[in-house]
């Protein structure tokens, strides 16, 4: 929702609807655009962590995705599909932080349990477009 918001700033400015991105301006927006996509990974590690969880670092298996989101909403080009692709992403983060902890809920981490959520997050890029 946020991407949604980042790309409509101006024109919500002008019509006069009050979104946070519109509040907060276009360099903060940013900043919290960036926030939002990586605590999404700060707070899975820390509670793979805190519970002995292994399989959450599955979820560093979209961490490049999370890069390239963050280099391209600044592609105006590319900015009208900024929240489709954001919304692919956080399918893709959950699928992978998912299977990770099914594949490997103990405290040791696996081979397994993190390449099949890689895989699949490889497969759902490629054919989510």
């Amino acid at each position: 929702l946020h991407a949604n918001n980042y790309r409509d700033i101006d024109s919500d400015r002008r019509a006069g609807i009050r979104t946070l991105a519109t509040l907060l301006g276009p360099k903060l927006s940013l900043q919290y655009y960036y926030l939002l996509l990586g605590s999404a990974h700060f707070t899975a590690l820390m509670a793979g962590y805190r519970h002995g969880c292994a399989g959450a670092l599955a979820s560093l298996a979209v961490l490049p995705q999370t890069i390239w989101l963050c280099r391209r909403i600044h592609n105006r080009a590319t900015l009208r599909t900024q929240d489709e692709e954001t919304a692919k992403s956080t399918m893709m983060f959950g699928v992978a932080l998912g299977l990770g902890i099914i594949i490997n809920p103990a405290g040791e981490a696996t081979r397994l349990g993190f390449f099949v959520p890689a895989l699949v997050v490889a497969v759902l890029k490629v054919f989510a477009n």
